[in-house]
């Protein structure tokens, strides 16, 4: 199991200069570290004799979107030599997505692995605060990714674990040293979600609050906690993503009518097709 901890502590490090670090093409080292999980994960399997089921609706989704894909590709486009580039993204994804089928078999293992993702995002998020701290004066409108290259995209990872990270630190239940590496963790994140001043990101982490807080037996408490967490920050930064949808730069207008006009032309795809 160390090779997958290992695997899922550094796939925020898209950019790295030794894990992110393509060997050809897009075979980057983090792949071949996934695709050294996967035979792992069949070698597992086979010496356990226990495969995993492939009948839950999810799983079935997952496969058949994919093999979708797959089979467009080669009946519509049928360029079997740029087929590694077009598609190495979702075939490691398939990759990924049987290996955890396989190795997370047991709650201690599904356990452990949440929690180096969690550490994973804090370590990630430290690269987007130093960014910031040594560019924000460079750059008028700099909004730092750290190794994910794009703010978005570390957005997007960054709104998936900061949830379940403000959910276990506020968890009595678990242990003690679990709780302060997890608020640790959340605090760490919700700092380099700030400067990076994604509006998607902001309103999908409002979204995640808003289930929490209804799900929650303790809904006073958590929203007064998740208040003194999230509101300094928004107002901390001159380019929160509060700031950004109220008061909107040029260029803040600019990217929006570009999503308008990317919008509108796949619906008109869908439409025609």
């Amino acid at each position: 199991m160390f090779l997958f901890y290992w695997l899922v502590a550094i796939m925020p490090l898209e950019q790295h200069g030794l894990w992110g670090r393509p060997l050809f093409g897009t075979f980057t080292i983090v792949k071949l570290l996934g695709f050294a999980v996967f035979l792992y994960a069949l070698g597992y399997a086979s010496w356990k004799g226990r495969w995993p089921s492939f009948r839950s609706p999810i799983t079935i989704s997952v496969l058949l979107f994919i093999g979708l894909q797959l089979v467009n590709y080669l009946f519509h486009v049928a360029d079997l030599q740029n087929f590694w580039m077009a598609y190495s993204h979702v075939i490691s994804i398939l990759i990924l997505f049987i290996s955890c089928l396989i190795l997370l078999d047991s709650r201690r293992r599904l356990h452990w692995s949440l929690l180096v993702a969690i550490g994973a995002v804090a370590f990630v998020s430290l690269h987007v605060l130093r960014q910031w701290q040594l560019y924000r004066g460079v750059y008028g409108d700099f909004r730092p990714g750290g190794m994910l290259a794009d703010s978005n995209y570390y957005a997007l990872v960054a709104g998936l674990w900061i949830p379940l990270a403000f959910l276990w630190s506020m968890n009595k239940g678990r242990p003690k040293w679990e709780r302060l590496f997890c608020f640790g963790c959340l605090t760490i994140a919700l700092a380099g979600s700030m400067v990076a001043s994604s509006r998607g990101g902001f309103l999908g982490l409002m979204a995640a609050f808003v289930w929490i807080l209804w799900q929650s037996p303790h809904r006073v408490r958590n929203l007064f906690l998740a208040g003194v967490l999230v509101l300094p920050l928004l107002f901390w930064s001159s380019r929160s993503p509060l700031r950004r949808l109220t008061n909107p730069t040029e260029s803040d207008n600019s990217a929006k009518e570009s999503r308008l006009v990317t919008w509108r032309a796949g619906a008109r795809m869908i439409e025609a097709h």
